[in-house]
């Protein structure tokens, strides 16, 4: 891990003594976009690697703009469950490609591109499956189902979206137990709502909550949260714009952390580590974008520019599978806009292109073997295997 130790008066004072170009909005600054100076920092992305292995990417299933996607509980089975931006719970089977509608959200929702049924999570017992979405009023929802029976629900959490951009929704119980929910800042230009470091609001961050509480409270906060004495106790993490996706790996906490128009992040928590803050809207990447730069600001493990990457992070997670050997270890993403897929090694922080891509896509799944799937606006879910 990798942190910024700056005093950010002093910082910000300097910045603008140094590089000028200063606006000044309620009482902060910011540069306009992709012409702000940079801070110092060594983990951008400035060269990629050939990949040695000749990979593919091969259709499992016909399913229109996945979300999300898990193993459905059985161990041994090639059933998964997935999430239509669209609004339907969808059961798969990845070795014949069929599907089963197992719920149909469609009027209880909104649907944008960052609008509708967004993430789902199983508990790790299989009892209860959580999912979230956009109601009507354009509010996040979390709730719970009895699993498999899908009969009895439970509302856990509501998080009121001021726009229709940066909702986040993304769900992941980690190796404590507890479950994780990934929330963007709630949209416009600059964190236009000071969310991201804001901790009474719990936009902006990754929170942490235990969803199965006794008695008749919606969820309870863990004791050991970082700021659990606060106005917005869920919080584990902040700082962030829009985390998508999110991603447990022995431990620690992958985040990809969608940037404005310039710059596009990879944040890890590591194992044992909580209340980072990843400097959002300070810093996007290295580029200063408004307000002044907070002491502590934990450094991304990788970030890339717009020119020439890409344009917005699709994170995915640890590759931990066998069939590609040489990936083990590495964490495999892809960008939005071109598709193209890449593995960081964080070992030596190398970077590689893994010379396959696939435009709109939107997010990764896993099997029970750890073998990655790329979840995609307009080409269904595809696996990604050696040639």
């Amino acid at each position: 891990m990798r942190k910024w130790i700056l005093g950010g008066l002093a910082v910000a004072v300097v910045a603008g003594l140094v590089w000028g170009g200063l606006t000044y909005r309620d009482r902060t600054f910011a540069w306009e976009d992709c012409e702000a100076p940079r801070v110092e920092a060594g983990s951008a992305l400035v060269e990629l690697n050939d990949w040695s292995e000749d990979l593919e990417l091969v259709p499992v299933g016909d399913v229109d703009f996945p979300v999300a996607m898990i193993p459905a509980g059985d161990p041994l089975g090639s059933s998964y469950l997935v999430t239509t931006l669209a609004g339907g719970l969808l059961e798969l089977d990845i070795e014949s490609g069929e599907t089963n509608e197992l719920l149909d959200f469609a009027n209880e929702i909104i649907v944008g591109d960052e609008q509708g049924l967004l993430g789902l999570a199983l508990s790790p017992s299989s009892e209860f499956l959580y999912l979230t979405f956009t109601d009507t009023e354009g509010t996040l929802t979390l709730v719970e189902y009895e699993y498999p029976e899908l009969t009895e629900r439970r509302l856990v959490m509501t998080v009121p979206q001021p726009q229709r951009w940066h909702n986040g929704g993304n769900l992941l119980f980690g190796p404590d137990g507890y479950l994780y929910m990934a929330l963007g800042d709630g949209g416009g230009k600059a964190d236009q709502y000071n969310n991201g470091q804001n901790l009474s609001s719990v936009k902006g961050s990754v929170i942490r909550i235990d969803p199965r509480p006794s008695g008749d409270q919606r969820y309870t906060i863990p004791s050991d949260n970082p700021f659990v004495d606060g106005d917005a106790p869920e919080i584990w993490v902040y700082g962030l714009r829009n985390p998508w996706r999110i991603w447990f790996d022995e431990g620690d906490l992958w985040i990809g952390d969608v940037g404005q128009n310039c710059v596009e992040e990879i944040n890890v928590v590591p194992a044992g580590e909580s209340g980072l803050n990843f400097g959002w809207p300070a810093l996007e990447g290295n580029m200063r974008v408004r307000g002044f730069i907070p002491s502590g600001v934990t450094e991304p493990e990788l970030f890339y520019d717009h020119d020439p990457y890409g344009c917005s992070i699709s994170g995915g997670g640890v590759y931990r599978g066998t069939a590609m050997p040489d990936l083990e270890g590495m964490y495999i993403w892809a960008d939005y806009c071109n598709g193209r897929v890449r593995a960081l090694d964080p070992a030596d922080g190398s970077v590689y292109a893994l010379g396959v891509r696939e435009p709109l896509t939107v997010s990764f799944g896993f099997d029970i073997d750890g073998e990655p799937y790329l979840l995609t606006r307009e080409s269904g879910i595809l696996k990604l295997q050696a040639r």
